[in-house]
């Protein structure tokens, strides 16, 4: 995925207001991942889905991101640094 993309959909999930969040927005991300993962190798995507499943990565992400606090674009620069895109 290029970074002019990833800093695209990295807006739209920052800007998304909480209450906005509902079960299409989870399953469209659900997606993304599933698709991101379906195209590693097999051992690599073995590894992955382990530690998502059994290492709690997936809660440990969570749990890293930014907060509701601070303005949309606070949270922006913050998820592409965690990401490892570009700051703006």
């Amino acid at each position: 995925m290029s970074a002019v993309m990833m800093d695209k959909l990295l807006d739209v999930v920052v800007a998304t207001e909480p209450d906005q969040l509902d079960e299409e927005f989870v399953a469209a991300g659900l997606a993304f991942l599933s698709l991101a993962l379906s195209r590693l190798p097999p051992s690599e995507r073995e590894a992955t889905l382990r530690a998502i499943e059994d290492g709690g990565a997936l809660r440990r992400a969570i749990r890293r991101k930014p907060s509701s606090r601070g303005s949309s674009s606070d949270r922006a620069e913050g998820a592409r640094r965690e990401m490892g895109g570009r700051a703006r």
